[in-house]
């Protein structure tokens, strides 16, 4: 029943800010906090809301990342571009709470490949790669 608070200065250090900042935060209403004598304590759930994300305490708890590498050959520049567009368009249209998703692609124009990075969980990362699949399909 009872949340954990916190002091201005663990997030201060959480959020990697000065903890004038935070107080500043605080004075504005931009962070709500209860005073406690001289001090402040503020809700872990009002300091989540603030930054819009998992902690970082909270963020490297349980997650796996899989990082995975597509070469695709006999790409020409302008699939390739359409292609870029396809892949960080997918990347970037998702929800605010959902795990993050980075996508890089790279043309090597002398010798017609595209290259795709994609960093995330498991599953979005799967998702990518069949994306891919299917976009490269389609170019050809």
């Amino acid at each position: 029943m009872s949340e954990e608070l916190c002091t201005v200065r663990a997030v201060a250090a959480e959020l990697d800010l000065h903890p004038k900042t935070v107080l500043r935060y605080i004075h504005e209403g931009k962070l709500p906090a209860t005073r406690v004598g001289k001090s402040y304590r503020i809700r872990r759930s009002d300091l989540a809301q603030l930054v819009g994300m998992p902690l970082a305490s909270e963020r490297s708890a349980g997650r796996t990342t899989v990082t995975a590498v597509a070469d695709v050959e006999d790409v020409t520049a302008d699939e390739a571009m359409a292609a870029a567009n396809v892949f960080s368009a997918a990347g970037m249209g998702r929800d605010k709470g959902s795990a993050p998703l980075h996508v890089s692609t790279t043309h090597y124009p002398a010798q017609r490949r595209l290259k795709v990075i994609v960093i995330g969980s498991p599953a979005d990362a799967a998702r990518m790669l069949q994306l891919i699949d299917v976009q490269i399909g389609n170019l050809r």
